[in-house]
């Protein structure tokens, strides 16, 4: 009972300390919003500004977006909590969390750590004895005192060293004495000092200051009385088990309190805005603010209410009367109301026409769209009304274009055009559009018109679904049938055209400034100086375009400020600063959504817009925005591939030690628990000196973080939406791999130089030995060519001669040709001799490579002549043979043997006529097709192909 009476006392003093319109916000988390249980022990906020709540299934904090939990697990298997249920919870002067748990335990939370530490376990190694904690006092001083119930070991703690328990300052049977047996209390007066109230009076704590243990405090009228006769009236707190305080009122007085349904969070915010709600009239589309300080107030609904001084006067019935009994339709649709300056009120409609009030306020005309009539009005639905400095009137049709107003309004005789409704008359207005004498109106595409204004210069501006259209009035006074009209749309390919061709409203400001306000497109200032012509350039407004939605509304206050009402808030463009303000109408449970009602201001300046379900009114000069500067929290981080996150609060430092978890999701808050709509973030990393606005989003994804040392810094609005100085950092530290490490890199580095040395030295010694192998090889070629020349000119001279193999070397066995033998004999067997024309000195390599050449020479027309053979003819092993000619050449010995054959065969055909057969033959190809193939693969020519371009060569030579 005493709870409830204390909750209703502290709402009623906080709602009569609002200065503006009261209202209230509530809502209520439960399990289901992340709350690990619905029984609720204490609320307490830290000095961060974070909301901590104790339940009966642990410990959690709450940052204004979402519950993060602490229990036993798994922060600490050693100091896991014995019970899950927490009695009591207090925040020291650094932002760790005491608790008390229910069987007795005593904990520290450490909140950069994020990990408990079983504080009584420590002191029960170090004393003996096990402490039954009873309060925990956590004092502004920065200390924090635990009592005990048994008086043993009542502790008093240093902030700056919670877990170090040889810091401990201790009293009762176990420490310092204390006057009394038990402490009741442990406090902190208005200057600072300590004071501990014991069962036989209090003790002060604090050096230097009264004497100790004097003092006198009497339980009955809770008096103290100090040393110098002093008195204090304490007042009586019952802390029980069964009957703790429900309530908690945190830095922004707003309201927490808890039952057995969960935790209840009550806002008292001040309204800025007065939202007035008006019945029986469905959306307002329209509002009229008149010279009698009146405002009309048009509704959806066709009813048309009347308002003086924030108050409903009554309803306007359909004979022009104010009438305060129950709502009358005036019509259908009320979509505009429009007060000229003889007093005439101007309704029009969506669906029925064009009304007009007297300034008598008695007299109604209607006019409606008419085929028979070319001068009637071109369109029933009717959508904005202006008065130019003339005192033209103009209209807006939406399906008509725009109607000109020709005439005084007076009472003649005529058709009613609504015979239903009594008092109302028909009109001597002509109207003058594209369809009769307006012929320079556009004929297609611009009949939609939505809005229509002018700038006190002698133009009219029209915003049609089209595009802008522009004309001059500086001949209507007769009425110029050759009026024009400029026009503006959009051009995908023009950068300073329209954004969009569906234009809401064009303002003209009193310092001549233009805006344009279009469907999708934004808010855009015309640039040209001259309005009369085609096709106007216009220049984007970056910072009035930073709102949520389409601006519905643009009007301009008493001090030259814009103000844009958009479908869920208001915004405010300072014209001095550039700047744009956001103010969320919104400001308690109920959703404001606004119209597309043109806003007004009345003669004391306050603005006033339609929303859904009535009005909006405020005065520019009170809108003033809070300068609460809320603390940022980075409340977790989670890495890639995992589902959980992991707790961060006020850690300096993250470590990332394994490749796979670079990729990472930081999420933060601004602790600021009024509305959180208008929050904006912005961060920036390392020493980057831009802010990377991430409007209302609360987390930042990061992909395959570079290894090093990043810094994250955060910065916040407040719930008003006011940028603050309120950075924050945290260090993000990737540990980087063996090969990503900076002395690996400078080490592999001087790997790969020396290797590159050494490849390149080796390829340059191999190039080396390579083309000294090509080299003796091109020696012994152009030997071998030589010789076969020789041959072949011998062969020439002796012309009864059979063609010779050159090659041959007759065996004992062989002395008569066979028969059988169907390949051409040779006509000298002879072997052939090298002729030096004198001796010289060759090594033993040369010396064999002459005789192998002499030996191949001998017995090329051979087909089966061997390796082996030539092997045994230089005196050499077969694999020592094989070695010393790859060494020597550089090619294998039958690869060396086959262009030996083909070197043979290409003479042949450039020196004889030999038949291609023969050559193959002598050549040592048992095979001739076999021959033609081998020697296309190696010249890329077949043998007649080869001599026929030879000989056509060599008779161009």
């Amino acid at each position: 009972m005493k709870s409830r009476i204390l909750t209703l006392l502290t709402l009623i003093s906080i709602v009569v300390a609002m200065y503006a319109q009261p209202t209230i916000s509530k809502r209520t988390f439960s399990v289901r919003d992340g709350l690990p249980a619905n029984s609720i022990t204490a609320v307490c906020q830290d000095c961060h500004g974070l909301i901590w709540i104790a339940t009966w299934n642990g410990l959690c904090c709450y940052d204004g977006y979402r519950f993060t939990t602490f229990r036993g697990e798994p922060w600490g298997k050693n100091n896991a909590l014995s019970t899950n249920r927490i009695s009591e919870i207090d925040p020291d002067s650094r932002g760790n969390i005491w608790l008390r748990t229910y069987d007795s335990g005593l904990y520290l939370l450490d909140t950069e750590q994020c990990r408990f530490f079983n504080i009584k376990q420590m002191l029960r190694e170090k004393y003996g004895v096990d402490i039954m904690p009873r309060n925990i006092y956590c004092l502004p001083t920065g200390r924090t005192w635990v009592t005990d119930e048994t008086n043993q070991l009542n502790l008093c703690i240093d902030d700056s060293q919670p877990t170090n328990i040889d810091s401990y300052e201790t009293w009762g049977s176990k420490g310092k004495t204390i006057s009394g047996t038990r402490i009741r209390k442990v406090e902190v007066d208005e200057k600072g000092r300590e004071w501990m109230i014991t069962d036989r009076g209090r003790q002060s704590l604090t050096p230097n200051s009264s004497p100790r243990g004097e003092g006198n405090f009497e339980r009955r009228g809770g008096t103290l009385r100090d040393g110098n006769f002093n008195e204090m009236r304490l007042a009586e707190s019952y802390v029980t088990e069964n009957n703790i305080n429900k309530h908690f009122i945190d830095w922004q007085n707003n309201l927490w309190y808890w039952s057995s349904s969960g935790l209840t969070l009550v806002r008292f915010p001040h309204s800025l805005f007065n939202h007035i709600e008006i019945d029986n009239i469905g959306q307002a589309r329209s509002l009229l603010c008149r010279n009698d300080g009146t405002v009309l107030v048009g509704g959806y609904d066709g009813n048309i209410a009347v308002m003086k001084g924030g108050q409903q006067l009554g309803w306007i019935t359909e004979r022009g009367y104010v009438s305060g009994s129950a709502p009358q339709q005036f019509s259908h649709n009320i979509y505009v109301l429009y007060e000229d300056r003889e007093g005439r009120v101007w309704i029009g409609t969506k669906g029925d026409g064009l009304y007009v009030l007297n300034s008598d306020g008695h007299t109604v005309s209607h006019y409606r769209h008419s085929d028979s009539d070319r001068y009637s009005i071109s369109s029933d639905n009717i959508y904005d009304i202006d008065q130019d400095e003339k005192g033209n009137i103009w209209i807006a049709t939406f399906g008509g274009g725009v109607n000109l107003v020709e005439g005084r309004e007076s009472r003649v005789e005529g058709p009613t055009p609504n015979p239903s409704r009594t008092g109302v008359e028909s009109g001597s207005l002509r109207f003058i559009h594209r369809d009769n004498d307006m012929k320079g109106y556009p004929k297609e595409g611009f009949e939609k018109v939505r809005r229509i204004t002018h700038d006190g210069h002698g133009n009219i501006l029209v915003s049609t679904t089209w595009g802008l259209l522009v004309c001059s009035n500086a001949n209507l006074s007769t009425l110029d049938p050759r009026l024009t009209f400029c026009t503006t749309r959009h051009s995908d390919s023009d950068t300073t055209s329209l954004q969009s061709n569906d234009v809401l409203q064009v303002l003209v400001t009193r310092s001549g400034n233009i805006y344009v306000a279009t469907m999708g497109g934004g808010i855009q200032q015309i640039e040209s100086k001259n309005l009369l012509q085609n096709n106007l350039q216009l220049r984007m407004v970056p910072s009035m375009n930073r709102g949520a939605g389409n601006a519905l509304s643009l009007t301009e206050d008493k001090q030259g400020n814009i103000w844009v009402t958009r479908e869920s808030e208001i915004n405010r463009y300072n014209i001095k600063t550039g700047q744009l303000e956001q103010f969320e109408p919104s400001s308690t449970d109920e959703t404001v959504i606004m119209t597309e009602a043109k806003t007004v201001t009345d003669s004391r300046g306050a603005v006033w817009a339609g929303t859904t379900n009535g009005v909006l009114t405020f005065l520019p000069e009170k809108m003033i925005k809070s300068n609460f500067k809320p603390h940022i929290v980075f409340t977790n981080i989670q890495f890639q591939g995992e589902q959980e996150q992991q707790p961060l609060l006020y850690s300096k430092r993250v470590e990332i030690d394994s490749p796979d978890k670079r990729s990472i999701i930081i999420s933060f808050a601004a602790l600021d628990y009024n509305d959180n709509y208008l929050l904006h973030y912005a961060y920036r990393m390392d020493d980057s000196d831009e802010w990377n606005d991430i409007g209302s989003s609360s987390h930042i994804t990061f992909n395959r973080l570079s290894p090093g040392e990043h810094t994250l810094t955060v910065r916040s609005t407040n719930s008003d939406g006011v940028w603050m100085d309120n950075d924050t950092e945290i260090v993000i530290y990737v540990q980087p791999m063996l090969i990503e490490r900076l002395w690996f890199r400078l080490l592999l580095l001087l790997v790969i130089i020396g290797l590159s040395t050494w490849a390149v030295i080796r390829y340059l010694r191999h190039r080396q030995h390579v083309q000294e192998r090509e080299h003796r090889l091109e020696t012994l070629l152009h030997q071998y060519g030589e010789l076969q020349q020789q041959m072949i000119a011998k062969e020439e001279v002796t012309p009864n001669s059979r063609p010779s193999t050159l090659d041959s070397q007759p065996s004992p066995h062989d002395s008569q040709p066979s028969t059988h033998d169907s390949r051409p004999s040779t006509l000298d067997t002879r072997p052939i001799q090298y002729h030096l024309s004198e001796p010289e000195i060759v090594d033993s390599d040369e010396e064999m490579m002459g005789k192998l050449m002499q030996y191949i020479e001998e017995n090329i027309s051979d087909e089966n002549l061997r390796i082996e053979d030539m092997a045994d003819f230089v005196g050499l092993g077969r694999t020592v043979f094989y070695n010393k000619v790859k060494q020597l050449v550089g090619v294998t010995p039958s690869d060396f043997l086959r262009q030996m054959r083909m070197e043979r065969a290409v003479l042949l055909i450039e020196k004889s006529k030999l038949s291609f057969s023969e050559i193959a033959y002598s050549s040592g190809f048992s095979d001739p097709k076999y021959f033609s193939k081998c020697f296309k693969k190696e010249t890329g020519m077949t043998p007649s192909e080869y001599r026929k371009a030879k000989q056509q060569s060599e008779s161009s030579d």
